[in-house]
């Protein structure tokens, strides 16, 4: 079983502050939202629960995903849907 490295945590990012936290996250999102056009991309955001709850980190968090959402063919989802979508991808072809 591997470990997958989130491409940022809430750790690695506050410490830009907010609005750095915000830009920071959107920057990189976009990196791989541009990258998915030529194959498929993961992007996560790791939350810790003694961070990510703070006010000002939910409010960052809230945004970003308001942002991510305005992007076409975006898909939220778990591990497991990945697990069962590459299935089914191996098994139609």
């Amino acid at each position: 079983m591997g470990y997958v490295r989130p491409a940022y945590s809430d750790n690695d990012i506050l410490t830009l502050g907010l609005a750095g936290a915000l830009e920071q996250l959107k920057d990189e999102f976009d990196a791989h939202y541009e990258e998915a056009e030529r194959h498929p991309m993961k992007f996560r955001y790791a939350v810790h629960n003694f961070n990510g709850g703070r006010p000002g980190a939910a409010k960052v968090l809230e945004n970003f995903l308001q942002y991510v959402k305005s992007h076409p063919g975006v898909w939220f989802c778990r591990c497991i849907d990945i697990a069962q979508y590459w299935l089914e991808q191996a098994k139609a072809g």
